[in-house]
């Protein structure tokens, strides 16, 4: 049983379309139902038809069969939604029989109450879906649910988060595994990390990203559809055509020649997660030797995407393949970095540089992992004092929702690494709120 989608309320029978009209409606919707929308929406679709099915038979497990909600009163249909809702709070829907967190409980909740706001008016207005399965928590539906919410925000145990890179980690990142074969693995998930602690970058655009179920494409790609003809079947992640070197005057330059005359490189983002608009674009400096703390020029963000593009030319792919690639054996044919493989170099870093196995790191060995590199990010921005807004452009959030990413005090975060990725940005002013002007455009950024 699939999914139901909110309709709009009008005249049941009576339609004054011609047949033409018609037919041409529905020539586009079914072209519209047809378009690619991704893989990561794929997903989220299976999962909704999935959730959705799991109420109707929880509904079946009580002998309740009205899953039309026709003949059901509303205060009877949110009973049984928040009665549902309690039990997967819970944990009843699990296999393992342990409680969830409230994302889950109001996903859960937004797909079985698709069946019910079909059928009943009032739970039909948008408004109401949203408020009695969304995020806030003042406005629900019904007080019930505002109470269960507000219980599970309160006592619910948070996810265990993500620990950032830090500065002993970078340390280990640069001197031993920049030390081997440059076009390897551990060389590849080197320059990933470095370069995503300044770009803040989730692992599908450094990594092959998920794929659609029953794709065989060799990673993920723009959706094929009218809205970006130019981008059709472009990687996710970033590709050779999304670094720009500039030299000081902010004239392009190749990238064989970035090494001795580029001042900057600036790194398109194709697509964003966090709702700020794909394609988005941003800056960052050259480290000199005269820049604070600048001991390892290897974290250079100029000099970490020369190595990035050499490694993809050295290996001789396409335009349009995932740059972060590596050699796994010679004579081999090259692979895309995966995000299992870069959370494994990031744990085996942190194994080598905390020994002792009572350390934080190895106690917490799990939370390592690729969003580290976002936490890392951030964290310099937040020690580096920069402001909240220009934290929020930086790393492409369209709310404060960096704020969950700060962790309690790790003295790994030091001063020194803060000042590095300072030195990268382009803005003297580290408190002032960034325009979009100064800090994306080629043309008017003042640099």
């Amino acid at each position: 049983m699939g999914v139901h989608f909110q309709s709009i309320p009008g005249a049941a029978t009576h339609t004054n379309l011609s047949r033409t009209f018609e037919a041409y409606l529905d020539d586009q919707i079914l072209s519209l139902q047809e378009l690619d929308r991704g893989a990561v929406r794929a997903k989220n679709d299976k999962a909704a038809v999935s959730r959705a099915s799991h109420f109707a038979a929880f509904c079946g497990q009580q002998s309740f069969t009205d899953l039309s909600f026709q003949s059901t009163s509303q205060a009877d249909t949110q009973r049984i939604l928040l009665g549902y809702a309690y039990a997967v709070a819970k944990g009843e829907i699990s296999k393992s029989g342990t409680a969830v967190g409230l994302k889950s409980v109001q996903l859960y909740l937004l797909a079985a109450s698709s069946f019910a706001t079909e059928a009943n008016p009032p739970l039909r207005d948008p408004r109401n879906h949203y408020d009695a399965c969304g995020n806030r928590l003042g406005d629900t539906f019904f007080p019930e649910l505002s109470g269960l919410y507000h219980l599970m925000r309160k006592w619910a145990p948070p996810k265990s988060q993500a620990l950032p890179v830090s500065g002993t980690m970078l340390h280990w990142i640069v001197t031993t595994a920049m030390a081997g074969d440059k076009y390897s693995e551990h060389a590849a998930c080197a320059d990933a990390t470095i370069l995503g602690t300044y770009t803040g970058s989730r692992c599908s655009e450094y990594c092959r990203g998920d794929l659609t179920p029953g794709s065989k494409d060799l990673f993920s790609k723009v959706p094929a559809g009218p809205f970006s003809p130019a981008f059709a079947d472009w990687p996710i992640a970033l590709t050779i055509e999304d670094f720009v070197f500039l030299s000081t005057q902010k004239h392009e330059i190749q990238w064989f020649d970035a090494l001795a005359e580029a001042e900057y490189v600036q790194v398109r983002f194709r697509f964003d997660k966090g709702g700020t608009g794909n394609f988005s674009i941003r800056t960052f400096r050259r480290l000199h030797q005269k820049d604070p703390d600048a001991v390892h020029l290897y974290r250079c963000p100029v000099r970490t995407v020369v190595r990035i593009i050499s490694r993809w030319f050295f290996l001789g792919k396409p335009r349009l393949f995932p740059v972060f690639c590596y050699q796994a054996k010679k004579g081999k044919e090259p692979r895309i970095l995966l995000a299992d493989k870069l959370s494994k170099f990031l744990k085996q870093c942190a194994t080598s540089v905390y020994p002792d196995a009572s350390h934080l790191y190895r106690k917490r060995i799990k939370d390592i992992r690729t969003h580290s590199i976002r936490v890392t990010a951030c964290m310099f921005l937040h020690r580096a004092g920069f402001s909240p807004t220009f934290i929020e452009h930086r790393l492409r959030w369209a709310s404060d929702a960096w704020k969950v990413y700060l962790r309690e005090d790790f003295q790994d975060i030091d001063v020194a690494s803060a000042k590095v990725f300072k030195a990268a940005l382009p803005t003297e002013d580290t408190h002032s709120d960034p325009p979009d002007l100064i800090y994306d455009n080629v043309e008017d950024d003042g640099l």
